[in-house]
């Protein structure tokens, strides 16, 4: 039998076509997608199985109210508002038994601009668990649906060991940093004066460009957390008459055969460890100064479009988040790297060594140094 670990109840269910404030209902029926009657304004950030249900404490609302903000239960967009929990405290995978529906808590809500009108000052970042931990709203999925009623108690179940939840976080965070690398290098290509078309809309993004064919400038990164946006993908590879690669938790169809399978893998930064630069070999982060040379160097011959990459990588190693490495013998480059650090993970990626210089540990220096810088930077992981 599961142990309950701490209860409280439901103040408000609250549902709204689209947009905010959602309005209160006595009851509504928690589905796999959402609560039945609820619709959102911002349909590519907010939804999806994985957060399938927004809840948000009433201690929190309260204590906002008190600093003079005119927020009040279901003004930021929650589906359950709720009492004698710390919300955001609760670990993912921690199982909420809700009336008949079971919930599964997934990832803190981010705030977005659909609520700065709760705020004073119009800044919602005042619930951002990155900075205020204890006052984030946070998403749940949806274990067993079944009806919710105002007034409902809430009895908080340690995380099932078959739950996959702590995992499916990790691909989220992982998954948010490289949609921001690649939004970042579809513009670099834009401001380096080739034709990319960009759809960056809230946590769905799609590259396409003809000029630049195949991987990674037709790409769309958001479909994991958000799979029923499928079509909106599939609609623009047929408006635009290009192929566009995409990752998908299941087949997207019967018979559906993918068309490579990718392996990412993380680990605590300080897991990585230090890795001796071959004898000569300094690596480092690329001043400012060294950026030009950086792109022109053996990174911007890194995968195809070798003509493209270096004016491409000129505008991108300036960029916010992004920390070109190079490797220099007698400041001649013979290898180079990017970091791309966003939140709390960072993103180890286009590297290249010059081939003579190639198996003799430079590639293994240039992940230590990038994982150090990652960790400097606050970052928990990376990931490659």
């Amino acid at each position: 039998m599961s142990k309950t670990v701490a209860s409280g109840r439901v103040l408000q269910v609250s549902v709204s076509p689209g947009g905010v404030p959602k309005l209160p209902v006595e009851q509504a029926c928690v589905r796999r997608m959402g609560l039945d009657g609820d619709g959102h304004r911002g349909d590519r950030v907010h939804g999806g199985p994985l957060r399938a249900v927004c809840l948000f404490g009433n201690e929190v609302i309260e204590a906002l109210r008190a600093e003079g903000h005119p927020i009040f239960p279901g003004s930021v967009g929650e589906n359950l508002t709720t009492e004698g929990l710390v919300i955001s405290d609760l670990p993912a995978g921690t199982r909420l038994a809700i009336g008949e529906a079971l919930l599964e808590v997934t990832t803190p809500s981010m705030p977005c601009d659909n609520i700065i009108d709760s705020f004073s000052d119009r800044k919602s970042g005042r619930i951002s668990i990155l900075t205020h931990p204890h006052d984030s709203r946070m998403y749940a999925r949806v274990l067993r649906e079944g009806i919710v009623r105002t007034g409902d108690g809430i009895r908080v179940l340690p995380p099932d060991r078959a739950s996959d939840a702590i995992a499916q976080v990790e691909l989220f965070a992982i998954e948010a940093v490289e949609r921001f690398a690649h939004v970042s290098l579809w513009r670099a290509a834009r401001a380096a004066g080739f034709d990319v078309e960009i759809v960056d809309d809230g946590e769905l993004a799609i590259g396409s460009s003809a000029e630049l064919p195949g991987r990674p400038f037709n790409v769309a990164l958001g479909l994991r957390p958000l799979p029923s946006y499928l079509p909106l993908v599939l609609d623009r590879a047929i408006a635009t008459d290009r192929a566009i690669w995409f990752r998908f938790p299941s087949p997207p169809w019967p018979g559906a055969q993918p068309a490579e399978r990718l392996v990412t893998h993380t680990a605590e930064p300080t897991v990585v460890g230090a890795a001796q630069a071959p004898k000569g070999v300094e690596v480092r982060e690329a001043r400012p100064d060294e950026v030009d040379a950086w792109a022109d160097g053996p990174t911007g011959r890194w995968g195809a479009h070798a003509e493209a990459w270096p004016s491409i990588l000129r505008e991108l190693g300036g960029a916010r988040g992004h920390h070109p490495f190079a490797a220099l013998v007698g400041g001649q480059l013979v290898g180079g790297a990017l970091l791309v650090a966003r939140g709390r993970i960072g993103l180890l990626t286009a590297a290249a060594v010059a081939p003579e210089w190639r198996g003799r540990g430079v590639q293994r220096a240039l992940i230590a140094a990038r994982a150090a810088r990652a960790a400097e930077l606050g970052c928990e992981a990376v990931a490659i």
